[in-house]
């Protein structure tokens, strides 16, 4: 009995080994291929696959894989022009730290996105065309797809120090934004993520005009509700005119726009949804010229502060307007036409659009509209006549006027 005993403790000891560097072999393998193979081979993959698939050399500085703890880091990243050059997009590290229960949760579960100095160079051809216009051509070409959302879930989204450059061609102009930094908590198409909030930041500086927002969201949710704040300061109007949908025959010469508004979009029931526009905006020290470069219009400062817009609802609340110092140009050319009313004239006739039947037959909707407070101080009106010969000039100056309380209902 002690002698059987005595055998099976080695017979035992010697199983436990073998097991015990089996499991030190698997390990090893298993780091071995997780450390040093796996980020060769999704090295290679960015390389080459995304070169194929974007037309454009795509460079990989490195990459970084944990096996045990599923974080991956890639560095170094640039994808160049087609055919090579400049450098369209870029950053300098991409960090994701996936989760094991990405397993059993249908779908992958990061615990932490950080992307630190992305950017990307957007070019505007002198055709009207962008450097990328292929990729989305091509896009566009595929069918459309009526696959569910994937399941995911995203957590610590963080994306800083970024960059977007615009040269644009075909009007000569340059923009650029910088410190681009945006966090997202958390967001989430999995069932058990539905109901959480997500809070998102946004900052931006804008040709050197700071933005930032801040809100949160539900987007996956059935009501889609969101809320955002937008703070805007010091934007530089003379930048944008050009980009309007319809060129006007104008030139902002200064002007500066404040804005701190806040959105809130909300999907009701019977397919209804309201976006609600509340805040202020600001408008300083606006100086317009016509297209011959003469005096159109100035003010000091107008403000509009916002109640409620919904317009997907046609109700319109404003609770205060205030204009000042506001001055006018009208001139009377030899021919006998008045400049405002040629301005009115064509900017009314670029932006008409014939309406539908089925347009026409929905606006049935009467608009609700209420003017809290109304008014305008150290106004002036300066007045040039050319159409008899010698030029006649008059002014008027220390126009104000005020408004209280005025709606849709009392005056119809």
């Amino acid at each position: 009995m002690t002698e059987t005993t005595d055998t099976a403790k080695p017979t035992a000891s010697i199983e436990l080994k073998k097991y015990v560097l089996r499991l030190a072999l698997a390990m090893l393998v298993f780091s071995v291929l997780g450390f040093l193979g796996l980020p060769l081979l999704a090295k290679w993959v960015l390389v080459d696959q995304l070169s194929k698939t974007l037309q454009r050399p795509v460079a990989v500085e490195s990459v970084r894989i944990n096996p045990y703890t599923l974080l991956v880091q890639v560095a170094g990243f640039a994808i160049q022009e087609k055919g090579g050059g400049e450098t369209v997009a870029a950053f300098d590290s991409l960090q994701v730290d996936a989760e094991w229960s990405s397993l059993w949760r249908g779908g992958p579960v990061i615990s932490e996105l950080s992307l630190v100095a992305p950017t990307v160079r957007v070019v505007r051809l002198a055709d009207g065309r962008f450097n990328f216009s292929d990729l989305i051509d091509e896009f566009a070409a595929q069918p459309a797809s009526d696959a569910p959302t994937p399941l995911f879930s995203l957590n610590n989204i963080q994306i800083s120090g970024g960059k977007i450059d615009f040269d644009d061609q075909m009007l000569g102009e340059k923009h650029q934004l910088s410190e681009l930094n945006i966090g997202l908590p958390f967001i989430s198409s999995l069932p058990q993520a539905t109901a959480v909030f997500v809070e998102p930041t946004f900052s931006v500086s804008i040709d050197g005009s700071p933005l930032l927002a801040q809100g949160k969201s539900k987007p996956f949710d059935a009501s889609m509700e969101s809320e955002v704040a937008f703070e805007l300061r010091d934007v530089q109007l003379g930048k944008y005119i050009d980009y309007l949908p319809h060129g006007l025959p104008i030139e902002v010469v200064s002007g500066a726009l404040d804005s701190d508004l806040k959105l809130a979009f909300q999907h009701q029931e019977e397919g209804r949804s309201t976006l609600v526009i509340s805040g202020g905006v600001a408008l300083k020290d606006l100086v317009v010229k016509n297209a011959a470069g003469a005096p159109l219009l100035s003010l000091r400062r107008l403000d509009v502060v916002v109640g409620s817009l919904d317009p997907l609802n046609g109700k319109f609340a404003i609770d205060r307007v205030s204009l000042e110092e506001p001055e006018i140009h009208a001139r009377v050319s030899p021919q006998g036409s008045i400049d405002w009313v040629d301005f009115l004239s064509t900017k009314q006739a670029s932006s008409r659009v014939p309406a539908s039947e089925d347009e026409v037959l929905t606006k049935t909707a009467p608009l609700e509209w209420s003017l809290g407070e109304a008014a305008i101080t150290g106004g002036a009106l300066r007045w040039r006549d050319e159409s008899h010969g010698e030029p006649f000039d008059a002014r008027v100056d220390g126009l104000a006027a005020r408004l209280r309380n005025v709606d849709s209902k009392s005056s119809a």
